[in-house]
């Protein structure tokens, strides 16, 4: 019997070769393609042994592959049935000989009940497309962990609609240029309005058919492939950090294409071989139409490890050949550039631009591309494009908090200045630069460097990022849409969640959604904190936020430090405060959390919650341990104004409340909405915190009136559920103030912060 008509039942799995998937409880997810061989072979041949030779002639045919690889596969397997967790027990090893399949399986015809298996059926393979991943099930301890991933699945459809709704909405807005969408048209039809000649094209992160060791240096090709073709003027490339977020398992080229919104993508294999004196790497890209799934161009290429560089000039070259794509002299030579002779270095630096796409909120990825781009430009120090990189790095780890320091700011300055240096005509190695522009705060500075290389890259979804984001600053609320916009149409996947929390900003949470959803269909794993956010700034929903933030807990080792931080606070609110201190235990260097993004002294909000529970000497040895945390050097790194709202904060909790509130005062005339606008607000807010501690309770609802006069995270939400205001909210003034506060969102929020006669905003959303 042709085992690919069958479907094989065990415990809480149903093993469907011919479909290659594997469901538990109904749900899928993605396992490799050898895995998922590896699978297929001993639960057809339940109840046998399977000897080693014979499962690695099966599943790797004409491929030489160590029993160390077949080993890791059986591993995996077993994690993902939950042996162990479970209690079942699913795979034997019979030392020195093979494996069997021992769980009790029944095999059932598609479309027929199912029947005992009496015996092993032959089995025959399914077939191996190295670009796609297999979806297979987790055990149920790992399930929580994947339900997010897995939700495209049974939603594909829906998040298609969505985006093609938004986008509709977005071309029919008054005065935007682009004709509307036609009505029942595919949102797969067409990829978006582009500039005349300009060709749209994802870089997908290609297939690691080697060890997992190697999958930073497969993530870095397709990442390198990426900066090549996004300096092109007549090219438009979702960015890296978009790509290497995105979730494209289960999904077809079609859904890609409107997801990412481009005409082509290019998807392939990687392998790197070390068998022999001569290592090699054998790559199989293809550029495909995504509207037909037609393949454009493909080759498979098999070269030294020492000649790769020159490989991925050649496919960058052919890839704007077989597109006809206009490129000028120093486009040519930019795409078939070798930015370095050194091999070593390279691959340090694909490696550390792997790394940095992994997350920028992780302390310890970014700690990790540090040390690898460090390796590249000490081996060469000509390499441009690893200086821009580490800049970024450096900037990154400046901003989390954990490594603020005045050797960080030097160190991350020389490397940007670095890359420019070495090649001041690529406007894309200012990306360094700008980024340490803005964790340093000189913002200007930095919009002048993006107004200086956005002429050269005029399809760059990250200048139109950036500038949104330092529009934001500014108070400019309508002029940071329109960028956004702009950039939503170019690459929505990365533009999709900070629109969400431009929404955020203004309280209009209907609008948050809507993005937050796009965002979700590209990414299962990304924009937690403003979904979270959402949940409970509308409407004081903690037990939906907290769904959220867990999830997010259980997807990534270790956590992102955002996620902890406002875990903690929200289990603090809802009165689960030994909860919050187990979180707090578990927080960074960088601390504590509140948006948009001030990281602070865990042990202030430790002694927040012993206070609340009437533990005053533990609550008055974590105050003065936060009063004194940002003394010293890395202290001088803290903004005065952030040191200032801390100090506040904590002397209200020692009870020095003339001190708390020169400090509180001090806070906000440091940084006046009119200096930053987006970090502002959480100072009044702070601020009205202190001044309620202190019983200065009109001096408190001034600070909250206004707060709520001006666009900022902070709803009414949170003065209701924030044990500091607590007797703020006793007063008889309070219920007014509260409702009048609550109707500051959206329009009504921006006509009354626009000038005189300023036509209000349009919703983004449909």
């Amino acid at each position: 019997m042709d085992p690919s008509r069958l479907r094989y039942v065990f415990a809480a799995f149903q093993l469907d070769p011919a479909d290659k998937v594997l469901l538990h409880h109904g749900q899928a997810v993605p396992l490799t393609p050898k895995a998922f061989d590896t699978l297929v072979v001993l639960v057809t041949r339940h109840g046998r042994l399977v000897p080693k030779d014979e499962l690695l002639g099966l599943v790797w045919p004409d491929t030489f592959v160590e029993e160390n690889n077949l080993a890791q596969h059986v591993s995996a397997l077993r994690r993902v049935l939950g042996e162990g967790s479970s209690g079942d027990r699913f795979i034997e090893t019979v030392p020195k000989r093979g494996y069997r399949f021992v769980a009790p399986v029944t095999e059932q015809r598609v479309g027929d009940e199912p029947r005992d298996i009496t015996a092993g059926a032959p089995t025959t393979q399914p077939a191996d497309d190295p670009t796609h991943a297999v979806p297979v099930a987790l055990p149920v301890a790992a399930a929580g962990r994947w339900k997010r991933r897995l939700q495209w699945a049974g939603a594909g459809a829906a998040a298609l609609l969505l985006l093609a709704t938004v986008l509709a909405t977005i071309r029919d807005q008054p005065g935007r240029a682009g004709a509307a969408t036609t009505p029942g048209r595919s949102s797969t039809a067409a990829p978006a309005a582009a500039a005349p000649g300009v060709i749209r094209m994802a870089v997908l992160p290609f297939a690691n058919l080697g060890p997992a060791a190697d999958a930073s240096f497969v993530s870095g090709l397709a990442e390198e492939l990426t900066s090549r073709l996004a300096g092109l003027r007549n090219v438009a490339v979702p960015s890296s950090t978009t790509l290497a977020a995105y979730e494209r398992r289960g999904k077809t080229l079609a859904q890609i294409g409107a997801d990412l919104r481009v005409d082509y993508a290019v998807e392939g294999s990687v392998r790197w071989t070390r068998i022999g004196d001569r290592p090699h790497v054998r790559m199989t890209p293809r550029l495909v139409r995504v509207a037909d799934d037609t393949t454009v161009w493909t080759q498979q290429l098999e070269t030294p490890v020492a000649d790769l560089l020159k490989v991925q000039a050649e496919i960058a070259n052919q890839i704007t050949d077989a597109l006809r794509v206009a490129l000028d002299s120093r486009e040519r030579q930019a795409v078939a550039a070798r930015p370095t002779g050194d091999l070593e270095a390279y691959l340090a630096y694909l490696r550390g631009m792997a790394l940095f796409h992994m997350g920028t909120s992780d302390t310890a990825n970014l700690a990790a591309a540090r040390a690898e781009l460090e390796q590249a430009v000490a081996r060469d120090p000509a390499l441009a494009p690893a200086w821009n990189w580490l800049a970024q790095v450096y900037a990154a780890q400046y901003r989390a908090g954990a490594a603020r320091t005045a050797e960080v700011m030097a160190k991350g300055m020389r490397a940007a200045e670095a890359a420019i240096a070495l090649d001041p005509s690529r406007a894309d190695l200012r990306f360094g630069r700008i980024e340490m522009l803005s964790a340093a705060g000189d913002h200007m500075a930095g919009l002048r460097e993006l107004e200086s290389a956005r002429a050269s890259l005029p399809n760059s979804a990250y200048i139109l990022l950036r500038s949104s984001w330092l529009a934001q600053v500014r108070g400019r609320w309508r002029e940071a849409q329109a960028d956004f916009l702009r950039g939503f149409e170019l690459d929505p996947a990365l533009i999709a969640e900070p629109l969400a929390v431009h929404h955020l900003h203004l309280r209009q949470y209907d609008e948050a959604r809507r993005f937050i959803s796009v965002a979700r269909a590209a990414n299962q794993t990304g924009v937690t904190v403003p979904e979270a956010w959402t949940h409970f700034s509308e409407r004081g929903d903690i037990a939906a936020a907290r769904r959220v933030l867990e999830t997010a807990r259980a997807m990534r080792s270790p956590a992102d430090g955002r996620v902890i931080g406002l875990l903690a606070r929200f289990e603090w609110y809802d009165g689960k405060p030994q909860r919050a201190l187990e979180l707090i235990r578990e927080m960074d260097a960088a601390g504590a959390w509140l948006p948009p993004n001030f990281r602070f002294p865990a042990a202030l909000a430790a002694a927040q919650i012993y206070e609340s529970l009437g533990r005053r000497q533990d609550a008055t040895r974590d105050y003065f341990a936060a009063y004194v945390a940002w003394e010293g050097d890395q202290g001088r790194q803290i903004p005065e104004h952030r040191r200032a709202i801390v100090r506040a904060l904590a002397a209200a909790g020692l009870g020095r409340n003339d001190e708390a509130v020169a400090h509180a005062r001090r806070a906000v005339e440091l940084l006046p909405v009119t200096t930053d606008a987006t970090e502002a607000p959480l100072h009044l807010f702070l601020a009205a915190q202190v001044h309620a501690r202190v019983g200065d309770y009109a001096t408190a609802f001034a600070t909250l009136e206004q707060l709520f006069s001006v666009a900022g995270f902070y709803s009414d939400q949170w003065v209701l559920h924030d044990p500091s205001f607590a007797s703020l909210r006793r007063r008889p003034e309070f219920p007014a103030a509260l409702a009048r506060w609550s109707r500051q969102r959206g329009n009504v929020l921006l006509d009354g912060m626009r000038p005189e006669g300023a036509r209000p905003v349009e919703s983004a959303a449909p």
